[in-house]
């Protein structure tokens, strides 16, 4: 008879899920179909904290704001599963789904895009003489 129980690493669970929650940020789209499935799964806190989350980064100037965001999410997710280790199935089969559907939606934005090099020029030598 096996006694063994799986292992669950719960900081690497709550990290995935985490990082799926910075990446859904990126698009209106998903943002809004995650809310409903945390609706759903964890309870209306969680959606409005997603919104919240999504409102902080987009109103941030810092350029860590999605990793900051994701540190949040982290900690937050962590406490939950250690809370409730029931769901701990439900969240990982929703990182995949997620990241589905965010790669899908049309309304996607770049945090903080850098802009693109200016084309190199003729530097003319005679300005400086």
């Amino acid at each position: 008879m096996n006694m063994t129980a799986p292992v669950v690493h719960y900081p690497r669970v709550a990290w995935d899920a985490a990082s799926m929650i910075a990446r859904v940020l990126s698009s209106d789209q998903a943002c809004y179909w995650l809310g409903q499935r945390l609706d759903r799964l964890l309870g209306p806190a969680y959606r409005r904290e997603l919104f919240e989350s999504r409102n902080r980064m987009w109103s941030s100037e810092r350029p860590d704001a999605p990793q900051v965001e994701c540190g949040l999410w982290r900690a937050r997710l962590e406490d939950l599963l250690r809370n409730h280790p029931e769901l701990i199935a439900p969240v990982r089969a929703l990182v995949p789904e997620a990241v589905t559907v965010v790669d899908q939606a049309t309304d996607r934005r770049d945090f903080f895009p850098v802009p693109a090099p200016e084309p190199a020029g003729v530097i003319d030598l005679d300005r400086f003489r």
